[in-house]
This record gives structure tokens, sequence and C-alpha cells, in this order.
């Protein structure tokens, strides 16, 4: 699944993020409210691929 693996990739960046620094700075607060955003959409889009899948097998399994 490409997705999960996506946003997995994505919040290992984000956790990688100096958060004390983004306190004082302007643009790497910036940078890391943009990771957050696209961190946060791969999360809905994985969650939604995962659901798929899940209701495909079972889907498949009633017929």
């Amino acid at each position: 699944m490409e997705k999960p693996d996506n946003f997995t990739n994505c919040l290992a960046i984000l956790s990688g993020a100096d958060f004390k620094l983004a306190e004082t700075n302007d643009i790497y607060r910036t940078g890391i409210i943009g990771q957050f955003n696209i961190t946060f959409e791969l999360a809905w889009k994985a969650l939604q691929e995962i659901m798929r899948n899940i209701f495909w097998q079972k889907g498949s399994r009633l017929r």
C-alpha cells in the first residue's frame, strides 16, 4: 500500500523537527506547520485506503 508508506515517511520527517527552534524562528515554524498539514492529509488518505482494502476483502468473502 503506497499511501500508508507515504504517511509513515512524512510522519518520520515531522517527528524529527526541532519544536524548540520553531518557538523563536517564524520560517522554521511555518515549515513545521506545512509538514503537519501534509502529514495530516496523508494520514486521512492512508486511512481511506486501508478501510477500502478491508471492505473489499470482506465484500469478496461474502460473495
